[in-house]
């Protein structure tokens, strides 16, 4: 601090709350995703102009950014509600590449859950629950018991017998 001058950045007409961030190419230094112009762009370095992503044009508010699949580089995550007893969320690695699948969730199809809509009711987040070296997810329903999930690690375990 106090050493170093600015740095000129990447600008965007996005507002910041339609920019992802996350060091995609695993470089230690913070890149910008947006979305403009329908498809998705990265501001390497948030230096660089924005360089097209191609084949993805899914918005980016649902989104959460971190290292799922231990691979150098932050990773783009998203859940999707298939049915309103299971959903899943998927990756696309790095920022680029096609959607990967990570994990899914599923509740009994017996009363109440099919009209409780338990998939449409999740809470998930991302983060090191577990002190490994890659994220986890960590998934929380409508009966406030959670489940943390790491890629390579284990299934969907259950994290808390008491509810939050």
């Amino acid at each position: 601090p106090g050493v170093y001058g600015w740095t000129e950045l990447q600008s965007s007409g996005q507002p910041l709350s339609d920019l992802r961030f996350g060091d995609f190419d695993g470089n230690g230094v913070t890149d910008v995703l947006s979305r403009s112009g329908g498809h998705w762009s990265i501001s390497w370095d948030a230096r660089s102009t924005w360089d097209p992503v191609p084949g993805h044009n899914e918005d980016l508010k649902d989104v959460m950014i971190a290292n799922v699949d231990g691979i150098p580089g932050d990773d783009v995550v998203r859940y999707t509600v298939l049915h309103p007893i299971n959903g899943m969320w998927d990756y696309v690695s790095g920022g680029r590449g096609s959607w990967t699948f990570l994990t899914a969730r599923a509740w009994s199809p017996k009363p109440p859950w099919p009209a409780l809509r338990p998939a449409q009711t999740m809470r998930w987040t991302l983060g090191n629950f577990n002190g490994l070296s890659t994220a986890s997810l960590l998934e929380i329903d409508l009966t406030r018991r959670s489940l943390i999930f790491t890629k390579g690690y284990t299934v969907n375990t259950p994290h808390s017998t008491f509810a939050y």
